[in-house]
């Protein structure tokens, strides 16, 4: 470990960042910032006291409990300045956040890699306490931690795993921030806004010359490729997105993929993707690979009989029957064929969906099936812009967590939808209970002028999985930080929150709540069933689109140690055309922007695997008492959710389900006949 660690230079931060300083900032982040190396230089001490330990005295609470209370007092000294990066309203603050984020990130590879700490841990485990359940999983896994971050590698082979390490989070960060910080927009005339409905227009920019102007924001970006009718302008939106920070990101992708081959190669692993997945549910890459194949197989001729219907549809429409279907007609046209085929309009649809309803329904739903109660409450220290709201979470008349919204776009803001765990569950050793905080981050249209915020259904269900990363946070009752909440094996940690979309489908479920902003009525029961009905209009072509992300990220990370990096723009190219048999806009450079190669890498396939087990478990909840019963709540809260990242997986959902998951509730889910599930 590091005698000493500098804390960030704020002159450069600011110089960095081309950030101009008031007064009133400077003082807010140099509070930030000494509050942060108060705390590193505390936890850096219970480290060196750990290890101090003589080995006759070694036991479980000062060696394991105190390594736990370590993590989270980097938790605490990390994740809110970390989250400010993302969502705070001024600038130097963010870039604060971020330096902050690379320091400990950095410090944190010290303490992966420290011999020191990990001999301490290693002769606690020889001398064979009596553990069980939560204690003994922890041990187990922090040995890991350790032999994965090199710590067992002849020095000089340390020392270059330990730079590659940090050089490796510095990258992934600046890989998501120039993303953040990029931005373009493409200016149109009102004819090119055919398509749009009156609340969208109201809120866009204009240009001096008056003309519409439109941004690559997620608010502003994925409602025109819905809706919008000028072709020319959504393929160049397209073009446009997949071009963010290219004249950074491509060559940054290309020398992490070669420094991950590095350090893999130190290790003696396979493979990057084979490290990782290791310790995941799939066990290897080539299970993570056969199981996406395997699913590639049975839903590809449901997926060609949607593209077939997609492209004739697209030539009646424009009316030329040379017409091919391209990646910016995915959108428009799957609306349109929903529309034909179940008698609805999304965009009418959303105007039974206004925000503050959805809201009640998420609290109202969880409240009925996990027997919870949510008293709003005035934004605390850490309310970081007025529009954020807080809510405390009650249990049995017992607080037992905290939470955050932020719901509404504004400049410089994360554009993308999120869960932050701002604070982990932990129980310390004189009794004392920390209570979990977290975040949900969204990008809702703002309320106008007569008309509240309203949400498409996919919105809707955006804000329903998100708030199920957050319910998996907050229902954490593990004894230890490190294992709270969302810190389980990436391959699971998104089926909780996929599990939690599925309310959606439910007709008495969407009747409980949507309701036109204007009359009050409640949505007709005949247009809730197609609603529920059409959801797998296209699902054979949007799980071609998963499966390609996740193979192309396997592929990169299944590659040996000595393989050279192959072109990624070309293999992006030629991967849409195997897999999704549609081509891409030459020119562009979708590897780019694939943010999820920084925190998902090697693990993108863990959204299809956990829609897997999502679907499994949705359907042992839905007849295990129904989706509005505290019954199948309990026991999910009890054997799930509450355990955090404790157990293993696999036995939390066999626990729940009774048997281990299997798919063919995903391939009901997903609408694919019965032919094809063999």
């Amino acid at each position: 470990m590091p005698d000493s660690f500098p804390g960030p230079d704020l002159e450069e931060v600011a110089k960095a960042n081309g950030v101009e300083v008031r007064a009133e900032d400077r003082d807010t982040v140099r509070t930030m910032v000494d509050a942060f190396m108060t705390e590193l230089g505390t936890a850096y001490r219970q480290l060196e006291a750990i290890v101090a330990i003589a080995p006759a005295d070694r036991t479980f609470q000062n060696t394991m409990e105190s390594l736990d209370d370590f993590y989270n007092r980097m938790e605490e000294a990390v994740n809110w300045p970390g989250f400010y990066a993302y969502v705070h309203p001024d600038p130097f603050v963010r870039a604060a956040g971020e330096e902050i984020d690379k320091v400990a990130s950095k410090f944190l590879v010290d303490v992966g890699s420290s011999r020191a700490l990990y001999l301490a841990v290693k002769a606690l485990a020889a001398r064979k306490p009596p553990l069980s359940g939560e204690d003994q999983y922890l041990l187990d896994e922090t040995l890991k931690d350790f032999e994965d971050g090199g710590v067992a590698l002849p020095d000089k082979k340390r020392e270059r795993f330990k730079e590659l390490s940090k050089e490796l989070s510095d990258l992934a960060i600046d890989f998501s921030s120039n993303l953040r910080a990029y931005r373009d927009s493409l200016p149109v005339t009102a004819d090119q806004l055919a398509g749009m409905d009156s609340d969208y227009i109201e809120r866009l920019e204009r240009t001096p010359e008056g003309k519409y102007v439109l941004t690559l924001d997620y608010p502003v970006f994925l409602p025109y490729m819905d809706y919008g009718r000028d072709e020319s302008v959504r393929k160049e939106l397209r073009a446009r997105y997949l071009k963010r920070a290219s004249d950074k990101n491509l060559a940054l992708l290309e020398k992490i993929i070669r420094m991950r081959q590095e350090r893999t190669k130190l290790l003696g692993r396979k493979s990057y993707a084979d490290s990782i997945i290791s310790r995941r549910m799939a066990k290897t890459a080539a299970a993570a690979r056969v199981f996406l194949e395997d699913v590639r197989r049975r839903v590809d001729r449901k997926a060609a009989g949607e593209m077939a219907e997609l492209t004739a549809l697209k030539r009646e429409e424009t009316g030329d029957t040379a017409a091919t279907f391209e990646q910016w007609d995915r959108n428009f046209y799957s609306k349109i064929l929903t529309r034909r085929k179940y008698d609805y309009d999304p965009q009418q649809v959303k105007e039974y969906f206004q925000t503050d309803l959805v809201i009640g329904a998420l609290l109202s739903i969880s409240q009925k099936i996990y027997e919870l109660d949510f008293k709003r409450v005035a934004g605390g220290r850490e309310a970081w812009h007025e529009e954020v709201v807080r809510y405390d979470v009650f249990s049995a008349g017992e607080k037992i967590g905290e939470f955050y919204m932020d719901l509404y776009p504004r400049p410089n803001k994360y554009t993308h939808a999120a869960a932050w765990g701002l604070r982990p569950h932990k129980i310390f050793p004189d009794g004392r209970v920390q209570l979990p905080a977290s975040a949900i981050v969204t990008n809702f249209p703002k309320p106008a002028p007569g008309r509240p915020s309203l949400l498409s259904l996919d919105e809707v269900e955006t804000f329903f999985h998100e708030f199920g990363h957050l319910l998996h946070g907050i229902l954490s009752t593990t004894a230890f930080a490190s294992v709270s909440g969302t810190r389980v094996m990436r391959d699971f940690v998104e089926a909780p929150s996929q599990m939690f979309e599925k309310w959606l489908q439910d007709t008495a479920v969407l009747s409980t709540f949507a309701k036109h902003y204007k009359t009050g009525d409640t949505i007709p029961a005949d247009l809730v069933e197609r609603i529920v009905q059409s959801r797998n209009v296209t699902s054979g072509v949007e799980t071609q689109r998963q499966l390609f992300y996740g193979i192309f990220d396997l592929t990169l990370h299944m590659l040996a140690p000595n393989q050279k990096v192959p072109d990624l723009v070309q293999l992006w190219f030629d991967l849409k055309r195997e897999i999704e048999k549609m081509g891409e806009i030459p020119g562009t450079c979708g590897p780019a922007g694939f943010d999820h190669l920084m925190g998902y890498a090697a693990g993108y396939y863990g959204y299809m695997w956990s829609k897997m087990i999502a679907a499994d478990m949705y359907e042992a909840f839905r007849d295990g008492g129904g989706l509005l019963s505290p019954v199948p709540g309990r026991r999910l809260r009890e054997q799930v959710l509450s355990k955090g990242g404790s157990r293993p997986p696999d036995e939390l959902v066999q626990s729940f389900l009774g048997r281990r998951p299997e798919i063919g509730a995903f391939l009901r889910d997903l609408g694919v006949p019965d032919g094809d599930n063999k």
